[in-house]
């Protein structure tokens, strides 16, 4: 289980502003938190509608990721409907199945948090661990994908924002794991069609990271 102690002492290390195996201190700590929940904030504004909450230090590290396989409401609408619609209703209790959710019944875009694991069936899915996320796309409930996969990129993306904070010089091989990492977490809320086919859809994202003040300047 990653933290947010663990993704803030490592970009911190990522961009040498700490030694390796130097422990953060409660005002680098405080700092570096306050980065990434504004980081991560704005990503709402470019495109990756995340229900973000504030984390804290000892929080467990995970954001929501849509389905990998995404059924579109309907023609007219496309797959990327379900994505713009996102309505977060707090935790759900996948033993005790609270509140009640029923499988081919449910709001599009609503969105919930498995906050104790359980086997309560919704459609495909019959097992869901805590911090597990499930969606409603008007057919059916799905679960989100693991966000684990992406903790390097967010770690690049801090690690330039807190080196711009402490007045330090970003190298070119972080520059580019930070646009990498952004273009990784930015690629599943694409359209699938229009992330496959428009490389110019592709290219916007690292546009996007370097001048919209995500990465602190």
């Amino acid at each position: 289980m990653t933290t947010v102690r663990d993704i803030c002492t490592r970009s911190l290390r990522r961009n040498n502003i700490l030694a390796s195996g130097e422990a953060m201190s409660a005002a680098d700590g405080a700092d570096a938190l306050g980065a990434l929940n504004d980081m991560m904030h704005a990503w709402n504004f470019e495109g990756v509608g995340i229900p973000h909450e504030d984390f804290a230090l000892t929080s467990t590290f995970e954001f929501f990721v849509p389905p990998e396989v995404r059924i579109p409401f309907a023609d007219t609408f496309g797959s990327h409907a379900m994505l713009a619609n996102l309505d977060y209703r707090g935790a759900w209790d996948a033993s005790a199945n609270s509140p009640a959710l029923a499988s081919s019944a449910g709001t599009e875009g609503h969105l919930y948090k498995v906050s104790t694991a359980g086997s309560t069936a919704l459609d495909a899915t019959t097992s869901w661990a805590v911090d597990d996320y499930l969606i409603f796309n008007r057919k059916q409930w799905v679960k989100g994908r693991s966000s684990r996969p992406f903790e390097g990129a967010v770690i690049a993306m801090l690690a330039v924002r807190m080196s711009s904070q402490y007045g330090d010089d970003v190298t070119p091989e972080l520059m580019k794991a930070a646009d990498d990492g952004w273009n990784r977490i930015l690629q599943p809320w694409l359209d699938p069609d229009a992330a496959k086919y428009d490389f110019g859809l592709t290219r916007t994202s690292v546009r996007l990271w370097r001048e919209s003040g995500i990465n602190g300047s």
